[in-house]
């Protein structure tokens, strides 16, 4: 789980995928908009059709999230809301690439927002 700053509010995940940008990157969709936020935050959903099994949603999610802890903290950077929506390849994807993707979308997205 990550700190309770990163993570993005219920609310306001309707809003981000109803009004936000789309890109797809590595085996994930991600929405994302700008933010007046202190910092980036982040909100993970997979999807049954992703992973049939709640054990394997469950680690996938778990992963990434862990993975977003360690990284996340994107500083000097505008900050900007994202959602991480896994795609059906994603459960092929092993703990590295895995890493890489996330990382990669994190850079790309916040990027946009200098």
């Amino acid at each position: 789980m990550i700190a309770k700053n990163l993570r993005l509010p219920r609310l306001r995940i309707k809003y981000v995928l109803h009004k936000g940008k789309k890109i797809n990157i590595g085996g994930f969709a991600v929405r994302h908009l700008a933010s007046g936020a202190d910092n980036s935050r982040f909100c993970v959903v997979i999807s049954t059709k992703v992973a049939p099994k709640a054990v394997d949603r469950n680690r996938l999610r778990r992963q990434i999230y862990e993975t977003i802890r360690l990284n996340g903290d994107i500083s000097g950077r505008r900050h900007c809301d994202m959602v991480i929506i896994g795609m059906p390849e994603t459960a092929k994807i092993k703990q590295p690439a895995l890493k890489n993707n996330i990382i990669e979308i994190i850079n790309s997205v916040t990027n946009q927002y200098k």
